[in-house]
């Protein structure tokens, strides 16, 4: 149950052509008073616009691309707290409880464990390893619904202007001044991405994340 005192969240989808995948989305999010959905297109051709429309988002358009998609719907957020929720990624039953739990015991920002839509062992490992490395560390990818006050992410600039990566980037750098937390959730997400050959996609995508920690790759 959402108390009408608790801190107020705005939901920030990006999405471009998701109409395969927003239905799902926006259908796990409650309908309660201090919840707003405000959904940024980057330019879609298909209906996902519609989709938005009917379940009640308010559409902000900006030019592709995740990080000003999603400092776009920022830009017009009012509430207390932005949640920043990819398209293809669906919230627990008990999300926006916690997160509203977690900011009133004074964590400032966070995320959740994260699950894919796949019965594959190894995402089921990567899930594993995802969810202890951002309690370890707050290695925190768009992926896993990351949530912060609003008065936090305007501090530090909102999303950096990345070609990848502005997920962890803002993660990275809201850790260094805020208390952090991470919510067992979890969040499930599609495993489109990883096609037929999970291990390919796993390899390369770890291979690529360590060289942009190492600055070897900015973009």
């Amino acid at each position: 149950m959402v108390s009408p005192s608790s801190p107020s969240i705005s939901i920030i989808i990006p999405f471009l052509n998701e109409s395969e995948n927003l239905h799902q989305c926006l259908a796990s999010i409650p309908k309660a008073d201090g919840i707003t959905v405000i959904a940024s297109d980057g330019g879609s051709s298909d209906d996902s616009i519609e989709i938005a429309t009917h379940y009640g988002a308010t559409i902000v358009r900006a030019s592709k691309g995740r990080a000003t998609q999603m400092n776009a719907g920022a830009k017009i957020a009012t509430s207390d707290v932005l949640l920043f929720l990819h398209a293809d990624t669906s919230l627990p039953a008990n999300a926006i409880e916690s997160i509203q739990q977690a900011i009133t015991n004074d964590y400032a920002v966070g995320c959740f464990e994260r699950v894919f839509d796949s019965d594959s062992p190894l995402l089921k490992r990567t899930s594993h390893w995802a969810g202890w490395r951002a309690r370890k560390f707050f290695f925190a990818f768009g992926d896993q619904a990351i949530f912060i006050r609003r008065d936090s992410f305007e501090y530090l600039g909102g999303y950096r202007n990345l070609r990848r990566f502005e997920d962890l980037d803002l993660s990275l750098r809201a850790r260094k001044r805020d208390r952090w937390t991470v919510l067992s959730g979890p969040v499930t997400t599609s495993s489109r991405r990883f096609g037929k050959s999970p291990l390919r996609r796993v390899i390369k995508d770890a291979c690529i994340t360590i060289a942009w920690l190492l600055g070897i790759i900015r973009s």
